[in-house]
């Protein structure tokens, strides 16, 4: 992406020579388009309370039946695969829409001013992971595990400063950027094809962080300006609870917990009418 945004703006820059000066102050509106990538990664944490009768550290703790030599019972279970200790890592890509508004005050060849956007995006991103536990020779017991998540809309409201050349504005923003985000996740335990441990859980919330970025843009006329803008956002970690469902889980006595970070970066191209 800023490969990208170099070169955009190598080529605008290539339109200044000998063009008239355009002055970039006032009252601006206008659409975008682009795509937006999403990085990827839900990590999960882990607790055993103490219970009686056959519960999870019993399980699979030193004195359990499926306890791994020298672990404690977490430990014990996700060498084995029953439980993950994450899901990996990755990023997906999707489109972003949406229009701006801002104002721009200039000084010489000086350009500040503010923006506020609101985006739609299609960026969803699943992973699906199935072991063979081997704790007991010939046991048959395989653990699903999955996990998903989505931004389904994006808005900044940002600071924007930059050096106009001619008809070239080069700038720099940043600011808030907040968005809709929603992650689910989900451990399906299964011997013989029946499905006996089922842990779930899910949130949707609207998260705040921040975003910084650089643009170029360029003049068309007095009114008209088109422009090219990569960003990087950060809207923080999500958690929930993972719980065990009721008449489907033997492992009580374990508390799951899932993480999951939303950040990413868009590329836009938009036009805007300066009034």
């Amino acid at each position: 992406m800023i490969r990208t945004l170099l070169l955009s703006g190598l080529l605008l820059a290539s339109f200044t020579t000998n063009a008239d000066t355009i002055n970039w102050s006032g009252f601006y509106a206008g659409v975008n388009v682009g795509v937006a990538n999403s990085n990827n990664k839900t990590n999960y944490a882990y607790s055993v309370a103490p219970a009686s009768g056959n519960n999870f550290n019993g399980t699979f703790g030193p004195t359990g039946p499926l306890n791994v030599t020298g672990l404690d019972a977490i430990q014990s279970a996700i060498s084995e695969g029953i439980i993950p200790a994450n899901l990996g890592s990755g990023s997906s890509s999707g489109f972003i829409g949406g229009g701006q508004i801002g104002y721009n005050w200039q000084q010489d060849a000086i350009v500040y001013g503010v923006e506020a956007d609101l985006n739609y995006l299609d960026v969803k991103k699943s992973y699906s992971t199935t072991g063979l536990v081997g704790v007991v020779p010939n046991y048959g017991f395989t653990n699903t595990s999955k996990s998903s998540s989505s931004i389904n809309w994006l808005s900044t409201i940002r600071g924007r400063a930059g050096y106009a050349v001619n008809k070239a504005l080069f700038y720099v923003t940043g600011g808030l950027a907040f968005g809709d985000t929603k992650s689910s996740s989900s451990s399906i335990g299964t011997d013989n094809n029946t499905d006996f441990d089922v842990f779930s859980g899910s949130k949707s919330s609207v998260r705040f962080g921040g975003v910084i970025g650089a643009g170029a843009e360029y003049a068309l006329n007095d009114n008209l300006s088109a422009r090219v803008e990569a960003e990087y956002f950060n809207l923080g970690t999500s958690k929930y609870g993972v719980d065990a469902q009721p008449g489907l889980a033997l492992t009580e006595g374990i508390t799951t917990s899932a993480s999951h970070k939303f950040d990413g970066e868009t590329l836009r191209f938009g036009i805007n009418y300066k009034f």
